[in-house]
């Protein structure tokens, strides 16, 4: 129930209006559910908590972040597409302000073409194809891929903090073009 409500479509909202891509998501409103802590209430529903979540990421996405996404030259959703790279492959806010670096770096860069971030088939892996039908496997795959495709996923592959948003809107200023974050 939830899942369907998260690939409505036909939802009124800015961050669906905004998804450019929204026929090639695995879960359309992936990265707009903030983490937070929530109140739910017996035999709410999932559209009743999906709009929870909803109102929460509109509440913590301020006018000021979208206006800082379109002087990097990006839409919201390619932030937080961004954000939640970030939100995977690091672990501190320091860390994830180089990471976000080196997306920036590759995404304006001719010679990297792709991200390749291992989190991008974790997320395959793990969230997409024990939900989805085995014959669409080869179009997320393409899709979300970061080995495979091009720039960014073609959505969020988690749901990123503030710290992760953050660091996607001002990242480190770095000529890297490759991290390694564990230990």
């Amino acid at each position: 129930e939830f899942i369907a409500a998260v690939n409505n479509a036909q939802r009124e909202s800015k961050f669906v209006s905004e998804i450019a891509n929204p026929d090639e998501r695995a879960f359309l409103l992936e990265g707009y559910i903030f983490p937070d802590t929530y109140d739910f209430y017996v035999d709410e529903g999932a559209e009743k908590a999906l709009s929870r979540f909803l109102s929460n990421s509109s509440a913590k996405l301020t006018d000021e972040m979208y206006l800082r996404a379109e002087e990097l030259g990006y839409t919201m959703d390619e932030i937080i597409n961004i954000a939640a790279i970030v939100q995977e492959e690091s672990f501190t806010a320091e860390s994830m302000k180089n990471v976000a670096s080196v997306i920036h770096n590759r995404l304006k860069s001719d010679s990297y073409p792709k991200l390749q971030c291992d989190v991008s088939i974790f997320y395959l892996n793990l969230y997409v194809n024990p939900y989805i039908a085995e014959e669409n496997a080869d179009k997320y795959d393409a899709l979300y891929n970061t080995y495979e495709c091009q720039g960014l996923p073609a959505g969020p592959i988690t749901n990123p903090g503030i710290e992760a948003i953050n660091a996607a809107l001002y990242p480190a200023e770095t000529d890297y073009y490759f991290f390694v974050t564990d230990e």
